[in-house]
């Protein structure tokens, strides 16, 4: 009986029914512990099979006392070589990986490969596993070039070993294409994530979890491209394969949650987007350890939302979580970290305090030039936020030289209707205006809100910004019913979006009444 309730499990794990699968293990190892002695390697099996399961569940502790089960075993009956011993090793380091313990991890996963080395010919496709499994980690890590070569070592090995839609071949496609995702080559990424989803949708049902994988890959790219409708449309179909495939706290809900706040979020629909970050947090709370980068991920957003909804302490503190949780569990150097840096940079700087907003966000550039490629579209973020500071403090010449080198870069790396590109002229604008240069300035903000007619929706706050930015520069040229049609249409933008006491509302209704006051003495 043990033997069947075993097969059966491993049928409801090919399947996607983690659930069912459990239970089946489990009925397997209740049977296996009355009839074995407590080191029987059938034993092993079972305690192994139910780790993979707990993992696939969410619940890596669990998983992680299964396979050090498994490994105390495996230790007493086999040999230090034995193959075996190779796949615990293994299973051990994505336990410990999904905790956060990466230097544990990467520590089993060599054990794993010493021995599959010394035992298998080079192209067998339990050392494609192992390699995809360290460039899993590696990039986990920041370590994108090293990834990139582990991944790249697995899939020679699959290509000559699998058929052409091999499960595995998709999981080592979708991999590469993350990589490509971090490195900024987004059409080379969605062309592998593409390849992957494609195998999938031959080989698993049509609820299978790993479709969803698949799913939420290609919405970020959407994404990063600006094309939103895509993204939501992308993360809604992972969203309900996972709510029929797992439990309401499974770690990769959060995941969905989380980017459909994402999108929400730059849809400017911060009350949206904030409900679906909090419920990704909630999730990862009670699912993973509070040192976990996914909570990092979770406080950074919550952070943000609260900023873009004038909220500053409570986004700050948010961030001073992050930063927390990061500098525990990742290197100095990790893009994540340049990512915090520079949004306690942005809170900074919001609240007045200049140079020491200028320092946090060279801090981040200074991260991002050591983990990331040299034209990475990451680094025109930090560019402009530099570029503010230098305007702030009357610095214009070193602004524009930001502002430029920003946009220099996002002109390579997206299509020129892209937000972040609209952002770049914005600032362009903004830098011309602040030295009384109007007309230059009234020709970038045209080019931003091209875009981002284009691109967000009609209440989106970035919009208001621009249209405010316009009437000051309309303003100053003295054409005041110009002004006054642009500001009013930024005030009215701003009811709709923000909350009726939000400083910027404040401002927008200040700059609509002086135009007014202009427009009536004259």
């Amino acid at each position: 009986m043990c033997h069947i309730y075993n097969e059966l499990g491993i049928i409801c794990d090919e399947t996607g029914d983690y659930r069912l699968a459990l239970a089946f293990y489990q009925k397997a190892l209740e049977i296996q512990r009355k009839s074995s002695r407590s080191n029987h390697y059938s034993l092993s099996t079972v305690y192994n099979n139910i780790g993979e399961i707990q993992r696939e569940l969410g619940d890596y502790f669990a998983a992680l006392s299964c396979h050090q089960k498994t490994l105390s075993i495996k230790q007493k009956i086999l040999s230090p070589h034995h193959l075996s011993l190779a796949t615990t090793y293994n299973n051990l380091g994505l336990a410990n990986q999904s905790l956060g313990e990466f230097a544990t991890a990467l520590e089993f996963y060599g054990k794993s490969l010493d021995i599959k080395r010394k035992v298998l010919s080079p192209t067998h496709i339990d050392l494609a596993i192992t390699y995809n499994n360290m460039g899993e980690l590696q990039r986990e890590m920041g370590k994108y070039a090293a990834a990139l070569k582990y991944f790249e070592k697995g899939l020679q090995i699959r290509l000559k070993t699998c058929s052409p839609y091999d499960s595995s071949l998709a999981i080592t496609y979708n991999n590469i294409g993350l990589i490509h995702r971090e490195q900024g080559d987004y059409n080379q990424a969605i062309v592998y994530f593409r390849k992957s989803l494609e195998i999938k949708q031959k080989t698993f049902t049509s609820n299978h979890p790993s479709l969803a994988i698949s799913y939420i890959n290609i919405g970020e790219i959407h994404q990063l491209l600006g094309e939103f409708s895509e993204a939501i449309s992308s993360y809604e179909k992972a969203l309900e394969i996972q709510e029929k495939a797992y439990s309401i706290n499974h770690p990769d809900l959060a995941i969905t949650y989380n980017n459909l706040g994402v999108v929400h979020q730059l849809l400017g629909n911060y009350p949206s987007g904030l409900s679906f970050y909090q419920k990704a947090l909630k999730i990862r709370q009670k699912s993973l350890p509070s040192n976990h980068p996914a909570l990092a991920t979770s406080y950074n957003n919550i952070g943000h939302v609260s900023q873009l909804m004038g909220d500053n302490n409570a986004a700050l503190e948010y961030y001073q979580k992050t930063k927390s949780v990061q500098e525990k569990c990742l290197g100095p150097n990790h893009p994540s970290l340049a990512v915090t840096f520079n949004n306690l940079g942005d809170i900074q700087r919001t609240l007045g305090n200049h140079k020491r907003a200028l320092g946090l966000y060279e801090k981040s550039l200074e991260i991002k030039k050591k983990s990331l490629a040299s034209n990475h579209p990451a680094l025109s973020v930090t560019y402009n936020n530099i570029g503010v500071v230098y305007q702030t403090m009357q610095k214009h010449a070193l602004a524009l030289e930001h502002y430029k080198k920003a946009l220099e870069n996002q002109q390579k790396n997206f299509p020129l209707d892209h937000p972040e590109i609209a952002l770049s002229y914005y600032n362009i604008g903004t830098a011309h205006q602040s030295i009384k240069q109007y007309s230059i300035a009234l020709e970038n903000y045209e080019k931003a809100l091209k875009i981002h007619e284009k691109t967000l929706s009609a209440n989106h706050p970035d919009l208001a910004h621009i249209y405010n930015s316009t009437a000051t520069a309309y303003f100053h040229m003295g054409q005041y019913q110009k002004a006054l049609e642009h500001e009013q249409r930024a005030v009215d933008i701003s009811i709709q979006s923000l909350p009726p006491d939000h400083p910027h509302l404040q401002t927008f209704k200040l700059h609509l009444q002086r135009i007014q006051s202009e427009l009536e003495v004259k």
